[in-house]
């Protein structure tokens, strides 16, 4: 049974209600075609999403370009979404992320570049580096935040392990100006210690070919203040692209897929408020003063996508972070723009999956973010933990207002009495996660998934992209009556996401 609308719902609709009558049923002599069904996207924007799901032995793998790199889940989440949603027709459309993001800036980018040329030649070894070989280069941090590897005489990165080598690779080299010298430790054999010194070549800037100057010694006492030089050579550079840098580990860094080389304090680029989102931080309908960084009183930037709140029917059909579900516009375009930026500024260009590339390339003077090349071309980032029970809950509130939320009434409750095919029309929920519940404390997305069904008749379907079998999808689709596809590949997700609409909401993409 529907719950009685609240005065202000009424009032809005006595105001807004259009001249037609309401349809109560989908009778075939009043409507010879069915009606566009709903169909509400909310996409996981965690930092796992900058892993691949495509990788031996493990669910998660980590990518040398993060979020950015061709393979992460997040470009090929949002590509496989992308594709799909274009061939879509005859289906309204709403869309938002599963966290608020408070607060959210970025402090810097990185870039990845391949050495043209090799370093000196390290006996026992081989030259360091290599040619070929990819490294990172921009803003440095402590090389011990995490773990020792590669630090000292006394921690040095022992050459025949490869992942205290990926380690000082990557280690940020050059600092955000191109100006700061950076040296590693490398050992051969059981004690043999060599110090690599990386001296950035005055004229070369980050983003272009840059060239170091690369100084190796053979440390003969604890602190590498005597030794013997082994040579110098000038290495030239490629980029191969900009990131923006995660680390999946908060503390020390882990050698087991996904890997980390640092701790997220010091290596992330990205940031907000909040790991774990409570309830009640997923704000729909309008923007505060918590979405936005302020570095000081005087010194303030958003991230956010502003709230357009010029709909006369009030704020369930505002469009900000969130794009409600409307029965006068599909919001397809919309949604695309969200998934590739650029089409914001030109409709028919290639859609561009990066992240990084839609920020400048260095903070201002006296600032400690990053602003957008384009304030039109707002990239969505993905950073911290899956709030899967949170953003339930307050999807919950949204749509369908319930205890304990932020009110008794919803976005439902309004197009009941707006939508003059209301009665017509089916409405689907579909989650895009690549995991399950990560914050402890969260509200169970499995009771508001069934109470979403039982009250208010929404059926929710995921697809859970690098994920293992069991709760809390199971329970999340069978208390909705739809349906969990698991995939790892973009055409897995591109073929769960064809099936979802083909078989469960039926239309055909």
């Amino acid at each position: 049974m529907r719950k009685p609308l609240s005065f202000a719902v009424v009032l809005l609709s006595a105001l807004a209600a259009p001249a037609w009558p309401q349809i109560p049923a989908c009778e075939p002599p009043l409507i010879p075609e069915p009606a566009d069904p709903y169909v509400f996207i909310l996409l996981d924007v965690s930092g796992s999403m900058n892993h691949s799901a495509v990788c031996s032995g493990s669910l998660q793998c980590f990518t040398s370009m993060q979020g950015d790199h061709p393979d992460s889940k997040w470009v090929t989440t949002r590509q496989a979404l992308y594709n799909v949603l274009s061939e879509v027709h005859d289906v309204n459309l709403g869309f938002a992320t599963f966290s608020n993001q408070e607060a959210l800036r970025v402090r810097a980018k990185h870039w990845l570049y391949q050495a043209d040329t090799a370093g000196p030649v390290i006996p026992g070894s081989g030259a360091f580096p290599a040619a070929g070989s990819q490294e990172v280069f921009g803003l440095t941090w402590s090389c011990t935040a995490g773990a020792p590897d590669g630090c000292s005489v006394a921690g040095p990165a022992d050459l025949n392990d490869a992942w205290e080598v990926t380690r000082v690779r990557r280690l940020p080299k050059g600092g955000d100006a191109f100006n700061q010298t950076v040296d590693i430790y490398l050992r051969v054999g059981a004690s043999t210690v060599y110090r690599a010194r990386y001296e950035p070549v005055a004229g070369g800037s980050l983003g272009g070919p840059v060239q170091t100057n690369v100084t190796t010694v053979r440390c003969t006492n604890s602190s590498c203040s005597t030794f013997i030089p082994v040579g110098v050579q000038t290495v030239s550079w490629t980029p191969v692209g900009d990131f923006l840098s995660w680390e999946s580990s908060t503390g020390a860094a882990s050698r087991t897929q996904p890997y980390s080389y640092f701790n997220q304090t010091a290596a992330n680029d990205p940031a907000g408020q909040g790991k774990c989102p409570s309830p009640g931080k997923w704000e729909p309908n309008g923007d505060d003063l918590a979405d936005t960084f302020f570095q000081s009183l005087s010194l303030s930037y958003s991230l956010k996508q502003p709230t357009d709140a010029s709909d006369s029917r009030g704020t369930y059909f505002t469009v900000g972070d969130v794009i409600p579900l409307d029965w006068t516009n599909p919001h397809r375009d919309d949604i695309l723009t969200r998934l590739a930026p650029n089409l914001a500024v030109d409709p028919l260009a290639v859609p561009d999956f990066r992240t990084a590339a839609y920020l400048e390339d260095h903070p201002m003077p006296g600032e400690v973010f990053l602003r957008l090349r384009d304030e039109l071309q707002r990239p969505l980032i993905p950073l911290g933990q899956s709030a899967l029970g949170g953003t339930m809950r307050d999807f919950r509130s949204w749509y369908d207002g319930c205890t304990g939320c932020s009110g008794p009434t919803g976005w439902n409750d309004v197009a009941m009495n707006l939508d003059p095919l209301w009665g017509c029309r089916k409405a689907y929920l579909l989650i895009l996660t690549d995991s399950g519940e990560e914050c402890s404390g969260s509200p169970n997305p499995c009771a508001d998934v069934a109470a979403l069904n039982s009250q208010a008749g929404l059926k929710t379907s995921v697809v859970a992209v690098g994920v293992p079998y069991g709760n809390p999808i199971s329970c999340i689709v069978q208390n909705g009556k739809g349906t969990a596809y698991y995939a790892s590949t973009r055409q897995e997700i591109e073929d769960s996401l064809r099936d979802f609409f083909t078989n469960t909401v039926g239309v055909q993409p």
